[in-house]
């Protein structure tokens, strides 16, 4: 990752611990107008590295999140 000139004054570089992906599709749910779609999906964080262990920032369970689409 690039350091910012702020980050290099105070000599810190940042690191990737890892990699956010998509895990599965949990649920698709057509609203009651017809024009717009939820999806519920799952991503999950993969490719940790050894950095992992000095930060309580990321998760190794898959963490729900939700979409919403729309049709014109």
């Amino acid at each position: 990752m690039s350091t910012s000139k702020k980050d290099a004054e105070h000599q810190i570089q940042r690191v990737m611990v890892s990699e956010m992906v998509q895990d599965k599709v949990t649920g698709i749910q057509m609203q009651s107008d017809n024009k717009n779609v939820v999806v519920t999906y799952t991503v999950k964080n993969s490719i940790v590295v050894p950095f992992y262990a000095f930060t309580r920032m990321v998760s190794t369970k898959p963490d729900e999140r939700k979409a919403e689409f729309s049709f014109i």
